[in-house]
């Protein structure tokens, strides 16, 4: 796993403490950049000599020897080369799509070796989910939407269209429109409803006074910035075609939009027809139960944090690592884990209380801390005392 290669100007290249040369041997050679010369040789060793001093002494001795048996064949001369190839070349070289999705591209550098505690969300993170999930939500929202009192015979002809939009949108709730921006939030493209704006319609609703162009912030925008919101934004463009001919605002219909789709995951209509048969909406990965143990034998904390109940993220991790519902081999793989967390506002809020999770059962008995008062949340001594499961906070 390509975290933390860095290269220097020496022509030196030094690994962060997190890596897995299992995936170092799959990579074509053509795709990294491998250098086959005896100085690019003599560097790697060099390399491999220093960057497990960080390392605990059983997890240096294992790694030091398996990077000699790379070194041997060659394999880790690739981190001598002074840059990465542009990654147009990696396109080239990569055999297909699906295998390029396997790879990391990195705008920056991140020293791993900083990095204390790693967390995860698991829905669209851990979890990812497939078109069937979408379609869950789609529908569950549009009857709600009817329930609303929008016009059930328009809404049933409502189509989701997974490639229709994509994450990076901007959506404007007071025009009813959905836009595309460059880096300089330039309007290249917009759509109202579902239809794209004229180049004169588009420049005269987002080109100010002296060409300037909006800020694109406040309660008007919405940035779509997570799979969830793809569903947002395809019920969203097809309810403005309706309220063209006349119903609530936009933004009002977004409102409801977002309600709508927030009640299907709370309701159960999303998450009891993925208990029954997570293998119809859950896409398996076997790279994730090494991907976190990897990040565990580097020193690293991790941790899951979830807006998922217990009874719902069981079933998904438990799929995910390959087991029985009523198995908790997957709890073994965090050293913390708080589901049901309410994110945004359990990184903002300090009022809400955190409570222990029993994983007894299936459904997670929920109970208040043993130790009371509480002084210090976290550390060793607290977990040992309460477990490492909990909800809110």
């Amino acid at each position: 796993f390509w975290i933390g290669l860095r290269a220097h100007a020496t022509g030196r290249a030094a690994l962060g403490e997190l890596w897995d040369v299992n995936v170092l041997l799959s990579l074509p050679h053509e795709t990294v950049g491998f250098a086959a010369n005896s100085a690019s040789a003599r560097i790697a060793s060099h390399t491999v000599a220093c960057i497990y001093s960080s390392q605990q002494s059983r997890a240096r001795t294992m790694m030091r020897r398996r990077a000699t048996l790379l070194l041997q064949a060659g394999v880790l001369q690739a981190l001598v080369m002074p840059r990465q190839p542009p990654i147009k070349t990696a396109l080239r070289a990569a055999p297909d799509m699906e295998d390029l999705t396997r790879r990391v591209f990195c705008s920056r550098e991140l020293n791993m070796a900083n990095i204390e505690a790693v967390g995860f969300d698991m829905d669209y993170t851990l979890a990812q989910y497939n078109e069937a999930f979408d379609m869950l939500a789609f529908e569950g929202a549009k009857d709600k939407l009817i329930d609303m009192g929008y016009p059930s015979e328009e809404i049933q002809k409502f189509k989701f269209d997974p490639l229709q939009h994509t994450r990076g949108l901007v959506i404007d709730k007071r025009r009813g429109n959905i836009l595309k921006m460059d880096r300089h939030k330039y309007v290249r493209r917009a759509y109202h409803g579902t239809r794209e704006l004229s180049r004169a319609e588009r420049k005269a609703q987002y080109i100010l006074d002296a060409g300037a162009t909006p800020t694109f912030v406040g309660n008007d925008y919405v940035n779509v910035d997570s799979l969830f919101q793809l569903v947002d934004a395809s019920l969203f463009a097809q309810l403005v075609d309706v309220l063209d001919e006349g119903g609530p605002s936009y933004a009002q219909a977004f409102r409801d939009v977002r309600h709508a789709v927030d009640l299907c995951h709370q309701d159960g209509v999303i998450k009891d027809q993925v208990a029954i048969e997570p293998s119809k909406y859950i896409i398996p990965d076997d790279n994730l139960v090494p991907m976190l143990t990897q990040y565990r034998l580097a020193g690293k904390k991790v941790f899951l944090l979830t807006n998922s109940l217990f009874d719902y993220t069981n079933v998904v991790m438990n799929f995910l690592v390959g087991k029985d519902v009523n198995d908790r081999a997957w709890v073994d793989l965090f050293d913390v884990v708080v589901v049901g967390a309410g994110k945004p506002a359990f990184l903002g809020d300090g009022r809400r209380d955190m409570l222990r999770v029993d994983a007894g059962t299936n459904m997670g008995t929920l109970h208040n801390f043993v130790g009371k008062p509480v002084s210090e949340v976290g550390g060793p001594a607290f977990l040992q005392r309460e477990g490492k499961i909990f909800q809110s906070g």
